[in-house]
């Protein structure tokens, strides 16, 4: 939906998002026409990969030490938000769509965060002391 937004305003003026075909040069499967199945093939690639994890998962058998995870968390993000797009290709994610991912990244990772014992809370940083400090004059 952002990148079709995009694709507008840039034909309407192609100062926006100067580089808006820069990735249907670089890559085939990124042009409009084949589109649908590239994203069919990601869905395939994903069942494939959940089905291999669970997989190995059962092999491991419930193993203490050992776990495997599969995340579809980046694949669940809803990016149809124009500024959540690069202003200069509406291929790559803005600033605040690497915020959303890397949201998404950590959440997805709390899980293995607990198995492994590593705390997900955010560390409070402590307080410079400056009682012995005199300001400059």
């Amino acid at each position: 939906k952002a990148r079709r937004q995009a694709e507008i305003l840039h034909a309407e003026n192609p100062k926006l998002y100067p580089h808006f075909n820069s990735g249907y040069r670089n890559f085939e499967s990124l042009k409009p026409l084949y589109q649908k199945n590239t994203a069919r093939l990601s869905l395939m690639l994903n069942a494939e990969m959940r089905a291999m994890v669970a997989d190995l998962n059962r092999e491991l058998n419930n193993s203490d030490h050992v776990r495997i995870e599969y995340s579809n968390a980046l694949t669940k993000i809803d990016l149809s938000h124009l500024e959540l797009l690069n202003a200069v290709d509406a291929w790559h994610p803005s600033i605040e769509g690497h915020k959303v991912l890397a949201q998404a990244a950590f959440n997805a990772l709390r899980p293995s965060l607990v198995f492994l014992r590593i705390g997900t809370k955010p560390m409070i940083k402590p307080r410079l002391q400056v009682s012995n400090y005199q300001a400059r004059q």
